[in-house]
């Protein structure tokens, strides 16, 4: 097994990782060959020398196209982290060897991070680096921990849960976080100068999905306050969306603290003066076997010198 290694990694190229990686996606030879501009019949014999030369079964033929097997998906996860890091490398030569870093940071960031302190820190980043450029993918992080883990993000800024992250990744707070339950200024309860728990669960809420940080947030809210959750009748992302049906609807929502500041700057929207007993802590992570270039390091730095601005 040891010389099958030896005599693979000898061979290999670059450009068999991308192959690979097609074959993954498409699960079908022809289709694959089209999109290469190979023929058939050279595209079959590759993969077939691919699982000569290491002793192990990538796919498996079937009338309905290719099924991987499970040396396949751990080859591809790492092609893809190889890949991924092989275009950050020469980003990275490009910064070194040009006027003024360029490069592209791709960073992740869930809802919870996008009002208040990421804006203000790749501010203050862009006006450091203004020749480089930070692509910003939004989502929950069950989708973006993937994508970190893969290479193809570089910094994922989130709420720090505490649970498992499956391991290789390093993190670091950044700021406390508290989460406060919004309603329409025309709301009922926006009158009140106290509100309990026992009060909001009798009205209809947005949140987001069952997976999110701030849903789970809720029900944690509510388990301590010995209530029952309420109706969703609407499961929802986006900030700007919340605030349109809290200013045309009796529907609450819970929110951070920046996130709710955003809000509240319409005038039509109003924090509850409800207790939360929980504190979370938005935080940053990245790859432990990620080498850090400098446009990582300085937008780490530009993160927490905002996030002191708010601690």
């Amino acid at each position: 097994m040891m010389e099958d290694w030896a005599r693979w990694k000898k061979r290999l190229r670059f450009r068999h990782l991308q192959v690979l990686l097609l074959l993954h996606e498409t699960r079908n030879m022809s289709r694959t060959a089209e999109v290469l501009g190979m023929t058939q019949p050279a595209l079959t014999k590759w993969p077939r020398e691919l699982e000569s030369d290491m002793g192990v079964s990538l796919f498996e033929r079937h009338s309905r196209g290719l099924l991987p097997s499970a040396h396949c998906e751990l080859l591809v996860a790492r092609a893809r982290l190889v890949l991924n890091e092989l275009d950050r490398t020469a980003e990275m030569l490009q910064e070194l060897s040009e006027d003024g870093l360029h490069g592209r940071l791709r960073l992740g960031a869930t809802p919870i991070a996008m009002a208040g302190t990421l804006p203000a820190a790749i501010a203050d980043f862009h006006g450091r680096h203004p020749r480089a450029t930070i692509t910003v993918s939004d989502g929950y992080l069950d989708l973006l921990i993937p994508r970190l883990k893969e290479g193809q993000l570089d910094l994922v800024v989130s709420v720090l849960e505490e649970r498992d992250y499956g391991g290789g990744l390093s993190l670091q707070r950044l700021y406390e976080e508290r989460f406060v339950v919004v309603a329409g200024s025309h709301h009922p309860l926006a009158r009140r100068k106290r509100v309990t728990w026992k009060d909001v669960v009798g009205y209809p809420w947005t949140a987001p999905p069952a997976t999110s940080p701030i849903r789970r947030e809720l029900e944690q809210e509510l388990a301590l306050a010995h209530q029952p959750l309420p109706r969703f009748a609407a499961e929802v992302s986006s900030s700007m969306l919340v605030a349109t049906l809290l200013e045309r609807t009796s529907m609450l929502s819970l929110v951070s603290r920046q996130t709710a500041g955003y809000l509240q700057r319409s005038g039509s929207i109003r924090v509850l003066p409800l207790v939360s007993q929980r504190r979370s802590h938005v935080g940053v992570m990245w790859r432990k076997d990620q080498e850090l270039g400098e446009l990582e390091r300085s937008l780490l730095a530009a993160l927490r010198q905002a996030s002191d601005a708010v601690a």
